[in-house]
């Protein structure tokens, strides 16, 4: 027989064996200063250096408190990691993944030694330009996992993690809200946060492995007094996310701005939120859970101890989640034999510039883009997401004609009025 649980990657479901047995974690964390790693914060992740003996070079990890610990399967075979029981791994785009719990006997990030890390082996295709090897996440089973093993501090605004015996060894302050495992219908070991929205008190999944916003399910936006169609709210079309498989999630995304959220005694106002609606009826229960994710959590230094059952969040100063962030409000990917515009938001900077979903990218900034080419796809990928400039050149292709189109950097949701 076996049970079914939501772990993260955002949502991964894992249909475990219930037998595996459960191994006693051991950490060389023998001082009380932190260790420092820089992360990469491609594709708005998390990624992470790091070492597991048998394989020569670097590996790339991704930090996932909302998903459990992860290898690729190749990886796993390539050390020689024997499976103990079948495992399916569903996504958030509603993917199924096979799986295997594993044990990994030792890796390290920095100079933290972890042994004795129990996770699962699976295919990971998150997309062309991102290649990693596996998730940083918790245990399954439990107390087996990184973020069991160690308190972990990641500095959003200065692209830090910080690792320490104790969430008490790391950056003091900030707003004290509690975490817990999984949630009463859904027990794993994704990790999620209490939190506040207009006044409801809920539980959270806290994932930084999301690169998005606050996500709501579409009855609890209802619940909590709001409308697709209210004032200033944004509306995107197309392939509006995608989870691990590389699989994407074909819908609409309204996006709108709370009153409030809070995290303890921290009250804020103007948070962005995503509200998903799939075109496909199997994949409309991927959102099916409150989420905080990356780009809510950019504007914090985020202290997450298991062991104490707290996470801290540190607001950086000066920063406003009621900031608009610039945008061009389109997506890109390789979809029916091309590369083609397979997102766009109403009425933004693409919209406004002629776009339309579907168009096939020729080129991005006069640089030529083909699907066989996957240098020249990543560097289009980077360049709609740099806001650095002001403007963006993009030649698309409808009808077998070409044409040129110019989009302007600007804000995709405005802010909530004073």
């Amino acid at each position: 027989m076996k049970r079914m649980y939501w772990c993260g990657l955002p949502w991964l479901a894992v249909a475990c064996a219930s037998s595996i047995p459960v191994t006693a974690p051991v950490t060389t964390h023998g001082q009380r200063e932190p260790i420092e790693v820089a992360f990469s914060n491609d594709y708005n992740l998390v990624l992470v250096p790091a070492r597991i003996p048998g394989i020569e070079r670097e590996l790339t990890m991704m930090v996932d408190s909302g998903a459990p610990m992860v290898l690729s399967t190749a990886l796993a075979e390539e050390l020689g990691l024997r499976a103990r029981a079948s495992s399916q791994l569903l996504d958030s785009a509603g993917a199924m993944l096979d799986a295997a719990p594993i044990e990994i006997p030792q890796l390290s990030v920095g100079d933290l030694e972890l042994e004795r890390l129990g996770g699962f082996a699976t295919t990971l295709d998150f997309d062309l330009c991102l290649e990693i090897d596996g998730v940083l996440g918790s245990g399954w089973p439990r107390r087996s996992g990184f973020f069991d093993q160690t308190a972990v501090e990641i500095d959003y605004p200065r692209a830090r993690v910080r690792l320490a015996p104790s969430g008490e060894d790391l950056t003091p302050g900030g707003a004290i809200v509690p975490i817990r495992r999984g949630d009463p219908n859904t027990p794993g070991p994704q990790l999620y946060a209490q939190v506040a929205i207009e006044d409801h008190t809920i539980w959270a999944l806290l994932d930084t492995g999301n690169a998005g916003p606050v996500y709501l399910p579409p009855a609890f936006f209802t619940e909590i007094g709001h409308r697709i169609d209210e004032p200033g709210a944004l509306r995107s079309r197309g392939a509006v996310s995608s989870g691990a498989t590389g699989k994407t999630l074909v819908g609409t995304q309204y996006e709108t701005r709370l009153r409030s959220l809070r995290l303890g005694e921290l009250d804020l106002r103007g948070v962005a939120i995503a509200v998903e609606h799939a075109d496909d009826p199997a994949q409309a229960g991927a959102t099916r859970h409150a989420m905080l994710g990356n780009e809510f959590m950019r504007d914090f230094r985020v202290v997450v101890d298991v062991p104490a059952g707290i996470a801290r969040f540190v607001l950086e100063p000066g920063r406003d989640p009621n900031t608009p962030r610039p945008g061009y409000g389109v997506g890109i990917r390789i979809a029916g034999g091309a590369v083609r515009v397979t997102a766009i938001s109403e009425g933004g900077p693409a919209s406004r510039a002629g776009l339309e979903l579907d168009d096939e990218v020729v080129a991005v900034d006069g640089k030529p883009v083909h699907m066989t080419d996957r240098a020249s796809l990543c560097a289009a990928q980077r360049a709609i997401k740099n806001t650095a400039g002001t403007t963006l050149q993009i030649r698309t292709r409808r009808d077998d004609v070409d044409e040129d189109h110019e989009l302007v950097l600007g804000p995709t949701l405005a802010p909530l009025p004073p």
